[in-house]
């Protein structure tokens, strides 16, 4: 009985493979890959005027609460709020029950019994806060701001009310220039927008206030926004927006009530830097 020959070196117990011959290539001559662009970082901003009617107001606070609970604003600006000392003004009611910071806002002295103004809620970190009174003198307001962290993102949000009418031109006139000088002042350089109730078109905002672009243009059907309401954002550091009315359902307690505005910004997406 013939019997095969192993190969030499099976023999031995060697597994001998043959592959094809690869060129070398010397990791310095690749080309360094570009680093991946850094996560983009939202912000959502609402805009609210909540129920003036003390009765309204008790009858629907805890739908309101629901309602912002589900859609999780990072800020909320509030506006034509009223604070007397045996009740806390509703937005920074709302804000010890959503867990939020609350800056109340007014050009009204402390010793005022009631006191008139504007609020400005954050659910997440806030750096810095800071208040101004707008003239002109005979009709103060105030405009607040808090300079937030939104990601690993710093932002400033400015709240403020002008004055209504066309017989108020120029008190507004004079009020967004004082706004305009205190934002260049304090804004450090981040990102900025403008919450608040305006009540005037969008057009004159704009050249009021420039760089700030008003959330109208956002919406898909501006007709039905409140005139008052808004956000005014910096479109060059925010490129990709979106907004949303803010309305509460109808229910057994009252008929659909619209309160107010959501904005959802994009920041402008930043490369990061390269190992």
């Amino acid at each position: 009985m013939s019997v095969a020959r192993r190969h030499p070196l099976l023999r031995w117990g060697w597994v001998v493979l043959l592959l094809p011959m690869l060129p070398v290539v010397h990791s310095g001559n690749l080309p360094t890959p570009p680093a991946p662009p850094a996560p983009t970082a939202s912000l959502r901003v609402a805009s609210l005027r909540l129920p003036a009617d003390p009765q309204q107001w008790l009858d629907r606070r805890e739908e309101v609460r629901e309602l912002l609970d589900q859609l999780q604003p990072d800020v909320i600006a509030a506006q034509e709020l009223l604070q007397t000392p045996d009740r806390l003004n509703p937005a920074c009611w709302l804000a010890k029950r959503l867990r939020y910071s609350c800056d109340f806002v007014t050009a009204d002295p402390p010793s005022h019994p009631r006191r008139r103004g504007n609020a400005i809620l954050s659910r997440i970190p806030v750096i810095e806060d800071g208040v101004t009174l707008l003239h002109p003198p005979d009709e103060f307001s105030a405009a607040g701001m808090l300079r937030v962290q939104a990601g690993a993102e710093t932002v400033n949000v400015y709240v403020a009310r002008l004055p209504p009418g066309a017989e108020a031109g120029e008190r507004r006139a004079h009020q967004t220039k004082d706004l305009m000088a205190w934002i260049r002042a304090t804004d450090g350089g981040f990102p900025s927008v403008i919450a608040g109730d305006f009540s005037t078109r969008a057009r004159e905002l704009e050249s009021r206030l420039p760089g700030f672009r008003s959330s109208r243009h956002a919406a898909a059907d501006s007709a039905r926004l409140p005139l008052a309401q808004g956000v005014l954002y910096q479109p060059d550091r925010f490129p990709a927006v979106a907004l949303e009315m803010i309305e509460l359902p109808a229910s057994a307690t009252g008929p659909a009530l619209p309160l107010g505005v959501l904005m959802t910004l994009q920041l402008a997406q930043k490369v990061a830097a390269s190992p």
